[in-house]
């Protein structure tokens, strides 16, 4: 597992799967709960995502879900990585270590090579850095890279 600090948005091209750190929330409206952080970005950047992802949970209560995706600002793939049951809830440990399980599985699976993801669970999802990032050394390995903005604490 590498860790960079910077801007996701900025360097989404040098990645073939990019992260979004969300919830498991599908309103009634059939869309995925995406209203604030990386997931919100993921919402307001990529058309149809929030209901790509809600109908795919409602579908087969999926956990993580990678959706391939093509347009002017990114090739690759989205994926949903969910660490919160609950949009009111926060963050969930045991949701994060299955989700991180899923993700090296289907990463090798499709033969994937890079990973761009935040730190899960941590940040609006009230986990601790210090806590989340020994579950993230013990499954990930150098195709995946962890970003937080410059401002962010160890």
């Amino acid at each position: 597992m590498l860790e960079v600090k910077g801007d996701f948005s900025k360097i989404i091209q040098n990645f073939d799967a990019i992260v979004s750190l969300n919830n498991k929330t599908v309103l009634r409206n059939g869309k995925l709960s995406m209203s604030g952080g990386l997931a919100r970005w993921f919402k307001d950047t990529f058309q149809y995502i929030d209901q790509i992802w809600g109908q795919e949970i409602l579908a087969s209560n999926a956990n993580v879900i990678f959706t391939e995706w093509k347009d002017s600002l990114y090739n690759g793939y989205l994926v949903a990585f969910p660490t919160k049951y609950d949009v009111m809830l926060d963050a969930d440990i045991g949701l994060v270590e299955i989700c991180l399980k899923e993700l090296v599985k289907e990463v090798d699976k499709r033969g994937i090579k890079t990973v761009l993801l935040g730190r899960p669970g941590a940040g609006l999802g009230n986990l601790r850095w210090t806590d989340v990032k020994p579950l993230c050394q013990k499954y990930l390995d150098d195709r995946f890279t962890i970003i937080c903005y410059e401002y962010e604490n160890d």
